[in-house]
């Protein structure tokens, strides 16, 4: 596995991105992945130009990391942000272009196309040493702690609750329905995964209150 100093993390914040890197060192020894950090300047040089990180730049920035090690690997691998019956574009990470920063050496697999993030998460329940250190949110600089009210954290939590384990992620506060309910979607494929979730609701906590709280979100929309 592959971890970057200088992208979610400021090149500034050394302390906290070591503290971090031993947390997921930790993790990731359970299932004999070894961690290997890089640093790199790629969104602060975006930032310089006036390019949009999340739209275009943070999947060839991925790629780029992975294709140091084509001498010692023989595949990189992205995870997906958005499943490919629901893809989201402008993305700078995806089933379409990620392929494309492939090597003569080392073939960039977009992985998880297949799955939404409701899928991930409950494929990540039989890992419970990756959930406990795991960090959703790109704007919590502490290395073992996550917002939980931004729009993937909220997501995430709301996940958790309807699969049954509310506290599988440690987060600074308890998840309100308020907080689900004045949720804002920035884009159709928000909307497609909260529907998605819905119908998983309907069918894990029919009794929930949680239930009518995402059905009410849902119906909202965009």
């Amino acid at each position: 596995a592959v971890m970057a100093h200088g992208f979610d993390m400021p090149l500034s914040e050394e302390t906290f991105f070591r503290e971090h890197a031993a947390l997921c060192t930790e993790a990731l020894k359970s299932r004999g992945v070894s961690l290997f950090t890089v640093r790199c300047n790629g969104m602060e040089t975006a930032a310089a130009f006036g390019l949009r990180w999340g739209l275009t730049q943070h999947g060839p920035a991925v790629a780029a990391l992975l294709l140091l090690f084509q001498k010692s690997f023989d595949l990189g691998v992205l995870a997906s942000t958005y499943p490919c019956n629901n893809i989201h574009l402008p993305w700078g990470s995806n089933s379409l272009t990620d392929p494309l920063w492939s090597s003569g050496e080392m073939p960039i697999q977009h992985d998880g196309a297949g799955l939404y993030r409701l899928d991930k998460l409950q494929k990540m329940l039989s890992w419970p040493q990756g959930l406990r250190h795991m960090r959703t949110c790109w704007q919590w600089p502490r290395p073992a702690g996550n917002c939980g009210v931004c729009y993937k954290c909220i997501h995430i939590r709301t996940i958790l609750v309807v699969l049954g384990q509310p506290d599988a992620i440690a987060y600074q506060q308890p998840l309100t329905p308020d907080l689900v309910r004045n949720l804002t979607f920035e884009t159709s494929a928000d909307v497609v995964n909260w529907q998605t979730l819905l119908r998983t609701a309907e069918a894990t906590i029919p009794g929930s209150p949680w239930l009518e709280v995402i059905r009410a979100t849902v119906a909202r929309g965009l």
